[in-house]
Formats: C-alpha cells, sequence, structure tokens
C-alpha cells in the first residue's frame, strides 16, 4: 500500500476534508455524489450479474464499455443509454462507485499500518467526506480541516484483499500495544450515563432494540412494578453471550 498508493499519485482516488457523521456506522464513509459519480470499479459480465449491469447501463451508471475486440466506448454518466447497448458475457463495463463499495481511506501522513481502513461506501449530496466521529483514532483525525485520501480498488482481487484484510472489523486492537482502536467518546458516555438513570416500559425497549437494528427480544426477567426493564438489560441483548453485563 504504501510503495504503490499512499506514496504515488493515482488516477482512482480523491482527497477531500472530512466532516463527522454519528448517524453512520464505524466501517462506512460517506462519499459526495460529484466524487462517486467520477469513479469507476471494473466489472466483468457473466452469466450471474449480466441482468444488473445491463439495467445499470440503461440507466446511465456506467462510465465506459470494452466489448468482445477490446474497444472502449466513453459513456455518458447520468444519461439514460438511448442507443441501447447490449451487454453480452466476458465484456468488461467501468460502473461509478455505488453504495456498499469497499474503498481506501487514509490520512496522511501514515504513522501506522492502522492509519489505512478499508471501508464501504455510502454515497451522499454533501461536498465532504464523513465518517463516524469513533474511528478518528486510528486516522489521527480531529475535525480542523484534515484531509483524507480514498482509493478506489478498482479489480475483484484487490476488493477482497481489502475486505479481508483492511476493514475496520479486522483491525479493531492495535498491534503495537494490544489495546482497543475504538473507544467511546464523552458524548457516548454520557448518553450510556443519562440512559441508564430510569427504567423502561416493554414498548419503550421494544423501541430502543429496534433503534440498535438488532432481531433480539426484550430481556425475559422483570424488575417489580413498572416500569420493567433497566438499561443494561437492553443493552446485554445487544452484546455477544460472552460479554453480558
Amino acid at each position: 500500500m504504501k510503495s504503490l498508493c499512499i506514496s504515488k499519485s493515482s488516477s482512482f482516488s480523491c482527497r477531500g476534508v472530512i466532516t463527522g457523521d454519528p448517524y453512520i456506522p464505524m466501517n462506512v464513509v460517506g462519499v459526495p455524489d460529484e466524487v462517486a459519480r467520477r469513479m469507476s470499479v471494473q466489472e466483468r459480465v457473466t452469466d450471474y450479474n449480466i441482468a444488473q449491469l445491463q439495467g445499470m447501463m440503461d440507466r446511465g451508471l456506467c462510465l465506459t464499455h470494452e466489448d468482445a475486440n477490446s474497444i472502449t466506448h466513453s459513456l455518458d454518466v447520468g444519461k439514460a443509454n438511448k442507443k441501447r447497448t447490449i451487454l453480452k458475457v466476458g465484456e468488461t463495463v467501468n460502473r461509478r462507485i455505488l453504495d456498499g463499495d469497499a474503498v481506501f481511506v487514509n490520512r496522511p501522513p501514515s504513522t501506522d499500518k492502522h492509519s489505512v481502513q478499508a471501508m464501504y461506501v455510502r454515497v451522499h449530496t454533501d461536498h465532504t467526506i464523513k465518517i463516524n466521529p469513533l474511528i478518528c483514532g486510528p486516522l489521527g483525525a480531529d475535525f480542523d480541516g484534515d484531509c483524507v485520501h480514498i482509493f478506489f480498488p478498482r479489480s475483484v482481487s484487490a476488493r477482497a484483499e481489502a475486505i479481508e484484510l483492511f476493514t475496520v472489523e479486522k483491525q479493531l486492537v492495535s498491534s503495537h500495544n494490544a489495546k482497543l482502536n475504538f473507544q467511546l467518546k464523552n458524548d457516548c458516555l454520557l448518553a450510556l450515563k443519562k440512559m441508564s438513570a430510569r427504567k423502561y416500559s416493554r414498548r419503550e425497549a421494544n423501541e430502543l432494540l429496534n433503534a440498535m437494528f438488532t432481531a433480539g427480544l426484550i430481556p425475559k426477567k422483570r424488575l417489580s412494578g413498572r416500569p420493567e426493564w433497566s438499561f443494561a438489560q437492553i443493552l446485554e441483548t445487544v452484546l455477544p453471550q460472552e460479554n453480558k453485563i
């Protein structure tokens, strides 16, 4: 990464100011639409994805199309395919960046291996790159005008390597001191304290669990009287079995 991407210029990359967005997951980076529509990912047409790629081609989501004779045809991004180009198996399509694509995020200077994170794209209409504030630690960011680089791996092997080796889930623990790279900030700790100061009814417990994006049921053990559940019981419902409170 350092020798091939970070220390050299790259065509498929962007640089922008970062802002915090606590409503996106830690492994997601918000990419402006004006950037996403100029970057591309290479897709080989197969029997499994030809219908999907043909639909993207018709909606104007592809930048270039390489036919079986290795001739590259430029396409108008954002405009419908009026000529109705029919894709065939074996051809190559360079489509624009969409939600869920894997990218490399780096905030220079790179001081350690954790300053390079593989994250998933969420396209938005603002003009800054957005990250969750909890990931500021490994990136060394503090939202005072910091800029990050985003590199867009184009081949399937490059995207697979990014997901398997550099994702946030693979770098939870620091390789230098065996400590967690991500820690709760003041706003999260304050929220936990305020939410632990009261008890919750059955309806409120279900609403909190739904907000945490879990399929778990409400706690079985009840407290005496109403309301019936404490926040600790609700919180342990979404934690792994080995991390019960």
